[in-house]
């Protein structure tokens, strides 16, 4: 929506360069400006040609108008209507809100939200749902997660992904989750996991280090469970979002991790017949103390 009309906001833009020059526009100044802001055009026609164009115009007005006289308001008088200009002893002045109106106005206007895309179906009777959904947040660069009922399972699975480097989970049943999550954490170096107040956190979202974030429509630990959708957000949502959750991030406990734990905690499954190539991008888990 409109808030401000081209002529007006040229006019704000004026006020205020002229005013941070330090120079205080008079009544006089600003009209001039505001009547005619570009160069005239001169009509060099013939005395008849000039003649049937006015007559043109005024055969135009009428019929808009009708044939009674119409008075528009002085771009001067408007602008102090609405206060976004003040006018005192013969000089014209931008007001705090006239500021705000041209910052707003000078804004670049936000990518459409049109944008926001569907990329992955979560359907659990679908059984390569899940997979899907891990390999698109596995192509991610470097990514934050945040799912506020993240579990042991979920975990162990984002544990094993490099580009997965903090994970925003709320403290909801912090006493249980906390010891089983620092044994996962002994075994991953590259991940850090905090916990946010439960009311804080209501979305679960992977937001990378640049780029759209992808919203899902569900809990990691309910995607087998229930359907969703995974929709990646347009660029300028995505930046509020990153901004929010960076900020809850810092405010956030931090899970300590284990120390002592073999490096090998975390072992790929590689089903018999795959590939190299396969397992390097195969489900992790946990190997038992006895190594089985």
């Amino acid at each position: 929506m409109e808030i401000i009309r081209e002529s007006a906001h040229r006019m704000l833009a004026y006020v205020e360069a002229v005013r941070r020059q330090g120079y205080a526009l008079s009544v006089a100044e600003f009209n001039a400006y505001a009547e005619q802001w570009d160069q005239k055009v001169t009509n060099v026609g013939t005395p008849s040609e000039l003649a049937r164009t006015l007559s043109e115009m005024a055969s135009g007005i009428t019929s808009f108008y009708g044939s009674g006289r119409t008075q528009v308001e002085s771009m001067l008088n408007y602008l102090v209507r609405v206060r976004w200009l003040t006018r005192l002893d013969n000089r014209v002045d931008i007001t705090p809100l006239g500021k705000a109106v041209l910052r707003e106005a000078n804004a670049p206007l936000p990518d459409s939200d049109v944008s926001s895309t569907v990329e992955v179906i979560i359907d659990p009777n679908n059984p390569f749902a899940y997979a899907q959904l891990m390999g698109r947040i596995g192509g991610f660069d470097r990514c934050m997660i945040v799912d506020p009922y993240l579990d042991q399972d979920q975990l162990l699975t984002l544990a094993t992904f490099p580009t997965v480097t903090r994970i925003l989970t709320s403290n909801r049943n912090a006493k249980s989750r906390k010891p089983v999550f620092a044994i996962v954490l002994g075994s991953a170096p590259h991940l850090e996991v905090r916990m946010a107040a439960e009311k804080e956190l209501h979305d679960r979202i992977v937001i990378p280090a640049e780029g759209g974030a992808l919203m899902l429509g569900s809990s990691l630990n309910s995607i087998t469970r229930r359907f969703g959708v995974a929709t990646t957000l347009e660029e300028s949502s995505s930046r509020l979002i990153r901004a929010h959750y960076d900020s809850l991030w810092d405010q956030a406990s931090t899970v300590e991790r284990e120390h002592g734990r073999p490096e090998s905690g975390l072992t790929s499954v590689v089903s018999p017949g795959m590939s190299n190539a396969d397992s390097e991008s195969a489900p992790i888990t946990a190997a038992s103390a006895d190594g089985k």
